[in-house]
């Protein structure tokens, strides 16, 4: 067994001065995600402001726009977006989350309603 040194503490090692301080093997998270998140979430508040009913298809909307915003960020990288912060294209992201707005509004306008559902049962 080596003896330690004076002062020299057991246990895993520092991180050294330079650095942050956290491990290696952490995965960064992409700055394009963040921003799709606050992109999305900002349109779907803007949908409900406007008079869009939410209800129970929140977080589908939420999902829908998130989603669509990333993949407009995606698309406008390849594309190219006229209005960028940074490297992620701020009016395809928009375009492409509101498009999933647009198409959960639909697809829950389309289906059955719980009204429908109930005055079947009264006329019963």
């Amino acid at each position: 067994m080596i003896p330690r040194a004076l002062g020299e503490r057991a246990g895993p090692p520092r991180a050294s001065p330079g650095t942050c301080g956290y491990p290696a093997r952490m995965a960064a998270i992409q700055p394009a995600m963040i921003l799709a998140i606050l992109v999305g979430i900002f349109h779907v508040a803007l949908f409900v402001a406007l008079g869009g009913e939410a209800r129970g298809r929140l977080p589908f909307l939420v999902l829908a726009a998130i989603l669509g915003a990333y993949a407009g960020q995606a698309i406008g990288t390849h594309v190219g977006d006229p209005v960028r912060i940074g490297d992620f294209g701020l009016l395809s992201s928009s375009l492409v989350a509101w498009g999933g707005i647009i198409v959960v509004a639909i697809v829950s306008t389309l289906g059955p309603s719980r009204d429908t559902d109930a005055r079947r049962e009264a006329r019963r």
